[in-house]
């Protein structure tokens, strides 16, 4: 429709001229909404000529009396309601998301139960795997543990891990080789001692290793070493029956059978046997 023709009708100058008039061009809408879709007004001393349109004049319309109808954007749909028991977005009090009677949490309970509120059905919420920072926290805690280059100050909250390698420690050791005749036995004197301020309970003494041909019965005993206390030893050691150069080394247990603190390291040599 025109908004300057009588009645809103298009008149002569409208279809002669095209859009290169005065006039608007209006849309109507039901109800009355009114909205104007193309306006071309100069003034009159600036008459716009038909035949030599203006420069950057936009182009004109189409050979036609209505303008085309305007489509309507599709309807919006609600996105679909979040499942497991989690409310699609939270208003007002734990409990109270969406009215007195809404299944998440009517009548303003406090819904943080094992339920969260939705009569039997269970809610598998896991607050540690929806919260980055808390995932955050998990990874720059689990490098502390795996770091093996540990400080001295967290050693001493470990209830004296850091004094395993105290208990015992080898105060009196053979200073050379330990000789002895082929097929014969050595005695390896040694003593050692608690340094730790935690009792030690001492239970066996073994060989960890050993060439071939040195043979030793593991010690059995259970000494309680209390702090700076010491035990002496006598190792009874079956020397091969080959002469040589031998080495073996011994370890102190404890009740659990965990080898704590220093390695007793020997040499044998051993000498021909010169009886015969």
């Amino acid at each position: 429709k025109c908004s300057e023709c009588p009645n809103f009708d298009i008149c002569e100058d409208c279809e002669k001229n095209d859009v290169h008039n005065h006039h608007v061009f209006l849309k109507l809408k039901n109800p009355m909404k009114i909205d104007i879709i193309y306006s071309h007004r100069t003034d009159d001393r600036e008459a716009v000529n038909s035949t030599n349109p203006p420069a950057n004049h936009p182009p004109p319309h189409p050979p036609m009396h209505h303008p085309p109808p305007m489509h309507h954007p599709p309807p919006m749909h609600h996105p679909p309601p979040h499942h497991r028991g989690h409310p699609p977005h939270f208003e007002g009090n734990w409990g109270n998301h969406h009215g007195w009677d809404h299944p998440w949490g009517g009548r303003g309970r406090r819904v943080r139960g094992r339920h969260c509120g939705r009569r039997n059905r269970r809610c598998p919420r896991n607050f540690d795997n929806e919260n980055p920072l808390m995932s955050l926290a998990q990874q720059f805690l689990g490098g502390f543990e795996n770091d093996s280059s540990e400080s001295p100050q967290r050693e001493d909250r470990r209830g004296g891990q850091n004094w395993v390698q105290k208990r015992p420690v080898i105060i009196n050791r053979p200073e050379g080789p330990v000789t002895g005749c082929a097929g014969g036995l050595a005695i390896v004197e040694t003593t050692v001692q608690n340094q730790s301020p935690f009792p030690y309970m001492l239970k066996d003494v073994k060989m960890i290793e050993a060439d071939e041909g040195i043979k030793f019965q593991e010690i059995n005993t259970n000494v309680r070493l209390n702090r700076d206390e010491s035990q002496d030893f006598c190792l009874a050691v079956s020397l091969p029956d080959t002469p040589g150069k031998y080495q073996a080394r011994f370890g102190f247990f404890n009740k659990n059978n965990q080898q704590h603190g220093e390695t007793l390291e020997v040499i044998f040599e051993v000498l021909p046997d010169t009886s015969e």
